[in-house]
């Protein structure tokens, strides 16, 4: 019964994620990051993490922003994280003037296995940042954001291959006030050798509060866990 289920949830994001190719050429843009995130196991319950990030915008032809973001998770009992971050990103607008922006938040995470293959995964988040929201780039606003994603995994039997699917909610608690971005996700990874994989990523961003403007997003991303 919950393999069907599995099976179920897993064809309607994929549809989902399929039916947000449909947008207007005018009002989408094409992305492209790539990255590394390296992990490290302080104790069976304690895991730190830096991933750093190089982005590209308007249809990958211009410098977006470079990230850095260390990370601590704890596991409160099997398959239940809290976690924290903290993210620093310099972005260049388009005249080409450096923005610092610093992002902080913090998560709860909850993972259900249905079988070796199949993961149901459930996150929330509280996100606070420091960003030019309204388009401008003289004016900062302090953004309180709610995140929740919810996603599906399958690890290949018999290979080193994973595949996960899922659907994320930005809800804008103190600018806008509601729902201000869904996004959609898909994701394959490889692993090359023992904790090291490599990861390709596709997400479907759609900005409610720009009516109808998408974002294409593929990610390219090397992942790795350094021993204790």
């Amino acid at each position: 019964m919950l393999t069907r289920l599995s099976y179920f949830v897993f064809a309607l994001l994929l549809l989902a994620i399929l039916s947000g190719f449909e947008v207007n050429a005018q009002n989408s843009d094409f992305r492209l990051r790539t990255g590394l995130k390296i992990d490290k196991d302080l104790s069976k319950k304690v895991e730190l993490s830096f991933e750093s990030q190089v982005r590209f915008r308007n249809n990958w032809t211009n410098f977006d922003k470079f990230l850095v973001e260390p990370s601590v998770k704890f596991e409160v009992f099997k398959n239940f994280r809290l976690g924290a971050a903290y993210r620093y990103s310099a972005k260049q607008n388009l005249a080409k003037n450096t923005l610092n922006w610093h992002r902080g938040n913090m998560f709860m995470a909850y993972k259900k296995s249905f079988s070796t293959d199949w993961d149901l995964k459930f996150k929330t988040a509280i996100q606070y940042d420091t960003r030019n929201f309204m388009g401008g780039y003289n004016t900062k606003y302090n953004v309180w954001t709610n995140r929740n994603k919810v996603s599906l995994a399958y690890d290949v039997f018999g290979l080193p291959l994973s595949a996960e699917m899922g659907g994320e909610l930005f809800y804008n608690v103190n600018v806008t006030q509601g729902i201000e971005k869904v996004r959609l996700s898909f994701e394959l990874s490889y692993e090359i050798v023992k904790d090291s994989k490599i990861l390709a990523q596709y997400l479907n961003d759609s900005n409610l509060f720009f009516e109808g403007f998408s974002n294409h997003i593929m990610v390219l991303m090397y992942r790795m866990k350094i021993g204790k």
